[in-house]
């Protein structure tokens, strides 16, 4: 299986080294407990940064609205072309999922288990995604999330 995360600075695609981890939702949070048990669940793949601010508003704002921005559709497009397409491939947004089925015509996943992975890859990012300092992270998840919430407010009906 693999899985799609998003993260401030870019999209990250994961195989999942075991899927019978996966056949008991409840003890998901075992596998993430340490960076050490994180890299043994599962491992990076394919990683696509933005090249700028404006690039990751543009993909944040298609994923809130559950839209399939060009990027997203690039990454995946190339990454599961050079990969096995019979691989499940796990999203956390049901809306984005379905988007992605619909225009990529590939078996997508998405329910409590992909939650609960999705939980244990965010508590884990610094160590699963090599090369991205957590101070870096934070700094972008800040400026995103100020970016966003401009956005919101601007095109807001209720203001």
């Amino acid at each position: 299986m693999l899985v799609l995360f998003e993260t401030p600075a870019g999209y990250a695609l994961f195989k999942m080294k075991d899927e019978s981890k996966l056949d008991d939702p409840d003890a998901i949070f075992k596998h993430f407990a340490t960076p050490e048990a994180a890299n043994k669940t599962l491992k990076l793949k394919a990683f696509s940064k933005f090249e700028n601010t404006t690039d990751a508003m543009s993909a944040v704002t298609a994923l809130v609205e559950g839209k399939l921005s060009k990027g997203l559709k690039k990454f995946l497009s190339t990454e599961l072309s050079q990969l096995d397409l019979k691989d499940k491939l796990a999203v956390g947004d049901s809306k984005l999922a379905a988007s992605i089925a619909k225009k990529l015509e590939i078996n997508v996943v998405s329910d409590s288990t992909t939650l609960e992975v999705m939980r244990g890859i965010r508590s884990q990012i610094s160590t699963l995604i090599s090369g991205l300092p957590e101070a870096d992270m934070n700094a972008m998840v800040l400026g995103l999330s100020h970016s966003l919430s401009r956005y919101k407010l601007k095109f807001s009906p209720d203001k």
